[in-house]
Parts: C-alpha cells; structure tokens; sequence
C-alpha cells in the first residue's frame, strides 16, 4: 500500500506484503482501500485482490487463494505486517472488493466476486454482504439475513467478536418488485447513498465480468426493494 502526500508531492510505501510473524496467514494484493472512524480511531481496511499463489502470495502449501479484509490503525505511522488486524476473508478463490461503511462507520459493505466455480453450493457464488456490530452506536438500522445465500465472509471473531455478517444480495435472489432483475456475478467497486426520504438507500454496484452496474433500492433495514 502506497502513501501519497498531496502537499509535498511525495510517495512512500505506507505497508509491504509479506509473511505474518504467526506464519498463518500473508498479506498481498491489496485493492480496495476504505477509511472508517470508530470508537475515536481512524482505521485503513483493506481488502486483497489474489491472482495466484507464487512469490508468497499465500502460505506455503495453499492449493487455492483466500482474499482477506484487514484493519491497521492509522495514527501508526510505519506500520509492520503485525500492526495488521485480520478481519476476515471470503470463500475460496473469490475476491474480496468494494469495501465501503456508512458515513456512521455502523454498517461495512463488501463484495465476494468470482469465487471458485469447484465450491460446493452456495460458496460459489458472488454476493454482497453487510457487516455490523462495531462497538459504536448502531442507529435505527436493524441489519439481517436478506440474501436467500449465507453471507460469503467468514469474521475473525476472535478480534471483532461483536461482528455479525449478513446476505445483501446475490445472483440467486430475485426482487418480488421487479421478477425479470438479476444481480450480476463478479460484483466488484460498490458505494451507498442516502436517499431524499431519509429512510431508503440506494446501492449501486459494478459488475466487473459483466460489464454491468446494478442499482438497488434498500429499505430502512438494508433489504432489497427495487
């Protein structure tokens, strides 16, 4: 992950890839990058875009890649791999992309885009998933299973153990209000509006093999309305 300083035009390496002191898990292909402040801190997540397994990308013995999700606390100003604070990760082969919170850090969105065709069912799909429970106030959104496909991101729980992950969205769901509507594969780039009425959001979101973008009306409580 690159730094770059807007006043004085210069750049530095901000965290290199590499092997976790544990030696359980290695940190490459970083992508999508987000910042979210919660309980006074402001933190960097990261989400991993794999393509492969050599120059060690994955531990030694990995026969398929995981993409994962990290924190690192920004008011650290060289961080090391182990200022890294694993997340979570998605299911085999998929990448994990489009991180994006809520503007109150509440609720993080993320896609699982092109999972590995050999999972077993469900786990081969792509999908949008919202994760709540931060120890910050939740406001009025009352967060649930919406997608009839598990949320795709399995949480480090043993860091985020008040972390709950729930099924936006996917390739398998349809919208009663809108039968002919099918969410695309490869879900990638994503963003969250607010809309004029103050209760619905809209979600846009990239379909990066599809060539496509979806645009979802969610209700007060995130679920799917047209």
């Amino acid at each position: 992950v690159l730094e770059l300083d807007l006043k004085s035009l210069t750049c530095r390496p901000y965290i290199n890839g590499g092997t976790h002191s544990s030696g359980k898990w290695n940190f490459s292909n970083p992508d999508g990058l987000s910042v979210v402040k919660q309980n006074g801190k402001e933190y960097l997540v990261i989400n991993e875009d794999l393509n492969g397994l050599s120059q060690n990308r994955m531990p030694a013995g990995a026969t398929a890649t995981v993409c994962e999700i990290y924190y690192v606390d920004l008011s650290i100003n060289n961080p090391s791999l182990n200022d890294l604070k694993l997340f979570g990760a998605g299911s085999k082969g998929a990448e994990t992309t489009g991180g994006y919170f809520t503007p109150d850090g509440s609720t993080y969105f993320v896609n699982n885009q092109h999972p590995s065709g050999s999972n077993a069912a469900p786990w081969n799909n792509s999908g949008t998933i919202a994760i709540t429970g931060f120890t910050i106030p939740q406001g009025n959104v009352i967060a649930q299973q919406h997608s009839v496909t598990p949320p795709l991101v399995k949480i480090n729980n043993q860091i985020f153990n008040n972390s709950e992950a729930f099924g936006i969205v996917s390739s398998d769901d349809y919208l009663p209000s809108n039968p002919e509507f099918k969410f695309g594969g490869s879900a990638d780039g994503m963003g969250i509006l607010k809309n004029p009425d103050d209760k619905t959001y809209t979600m846009v979101v990239n379909h990066e093999d599809n060539f496509s973008v979806s645009r979802i009306v969610l209700d007060e409580n995130l679920k799917p309305m047209s």
